[in-house]
């Protein structure tokens, strides 16, 4: 056990004489300790500030992005989380008119008519417990900005097992945004519970580019986080939250139309 004494010289071996304490430094708020009326005992003992609740930082399970590189900051980015995918396409790190940041994703050319994808698999099999129960919530976000008429942009989440099945799926569309000037941009979010069997989320950024080869439509901040799992935040499938009786208000009329039988007794 570490032990940090002081020893104290008073009348009749008191700590406090006519309200006067007579500890130095009672109160820690001088350091260091040793300078400070305190000594540290012979077993090696040692200080060592006690970190403020603002420093805290929540278990990374829960608190982190899981996405590598989401804000495009590292080149290249094949080396740094993403995989162009196999048709050929192309994609830049912009530096100027950034979404957020130094550097910004996007597009730089496409195979023929199909869209330029890159993609990243995020392993969630850590959550498989939480995930197999249906208690574990992801939320993805990214920000986009669109600088023309001519590139469309799409966004595709897809919830993979281990044998790479897409379970379920979050899907844009192809955005149609509004451009916006440098210094604006839109956020696109999803939060969802995982079905059971997810092994992988796949993060999939596809572009249209429609003769575009300028970067005009940018990706950047792209987050996907597992939230906290608890009982309170889960949500039944529909299966056993709906009421399974057919018309049990009484609002639908006739009865024996609507779910109900008359008893064979001539009753009404």
């Amino acid at each position: 056990m570490a032990t940090l004494l002081q020893i104290v010289t008073a009348c009749c071996l008191v700590l406090h004489a006519s309200g006067q304490n007579l500890v130095v430094n009672g109160n820690a708020e001088q350091i260091p300790f040793a300078d400070y009326g305190w000594t540290h005992d012979s077993a090696g003992s040692s200080e060592a500030n006690t970190p403020g609740a603002s420093s805290y930082t929540p278990p990374a399970a829960y608190s982190r992005n899981l996405v590598v590189n989401g804000d495009a900051e590292k080149i290249p980015l094949n080396e740094f989380g993403w995989t162009h995918d196999s048709a050929g396409s192309s994609w830049l790190i912009w530096t100027t008119c950034t979404i957020q940041g130094g550097r910004s994703f996007a597009a730089g050319s496409q195979p023929g008519e199909a869209p330029a994808e890159m993609y990243q698999d995020v392993d969630v099999s850590s959550y498989a417990s939480e995930i197999a129960q249906l208690r574990q919530q992801f939320s993805f976000s990214v920000a986009v900005r669109r600088h023309d008429n001519r590139p469309w942009g799409r966004l595709i989440v897809e919830y993979r097992s281990e044998g790479e099945t897409v379970l379920e799926q979050y899907d844009t569309g192809f955005l149609n945004l509004i451009p916006y000037d440098c210094g604006s941009s839109t956020t696109i979010s999803d939060t969802r519970f995982a079905p059971n069997g997810t092994s992988v989320i796949r993060i999939r950024l596809l572009v249209q580019l429609n003769g575009d080869t300028s970067g005009e439509f940018k990706f950047d901040n792209v987050r996907l986080e597992a939230n906290t799992p608890g009982a309170s935040s889960y949500t039944p499938p529909a299966a056993y939250s709906r009421n399974l009786v057919v018309n049990g208000d009484a609002e639908k009329i006739p009865l024996n139309e609507f779910g109900w039988t008359h008893d064979s007794a001539g009753s009404s």
